[in-house]
C-alpha cells in the first residue's frame, strides 16, 4: 500500500496522503453543494444528526446518483 502512496505522489509532483485526499474530496463536494450527511457516508463516518440517521436515503442508486452528479476526477486538481 505504502508504494501506491509513492506513485501517486511522485505522478501529482506534490505529497499525497490519505488525509489530502480526504480533504480534497470533502471540498469538491461541498463545492458541488452535496449536503455534509452524504459526504459522511461516502467517507465512512457514522451519521451524527437525527436528519443524517433516520432520514437520509442509503440505497445504492441514491448514492451513486449523488455522487456522479458531482462528477469528481483527479484532472479538476490545480
Amino acid at each position: 500500500m505504502a508504494s501506491l502512496w509513492k506513485t501517486a505522489t511522485k505522478a501529482a509532483g506534490v505529497k499525497i496522503t490519505p488525509q489530502v485526499l480526504r480533504v480534497w474530496f470533502s471540498m469538491e463536494m461541498g463545492e458541488q453543494s452535496i449536503p455534509d450527511r452524504f459526504v459522511d457516508i461516502f467517507q465512512g463516518r457514522a451519521p451524527r444528526s437525527v436528519l443524517a440517521k433516520h432520514y437520509t436515503s442509503k440505497g445504492i442508486e441514491t448514492l451513486r446518483g449523488i455522487y456522479d452528479r458531482a462528477n469528481l476526477a483527479f484532472a479538476n486538481l490545480p
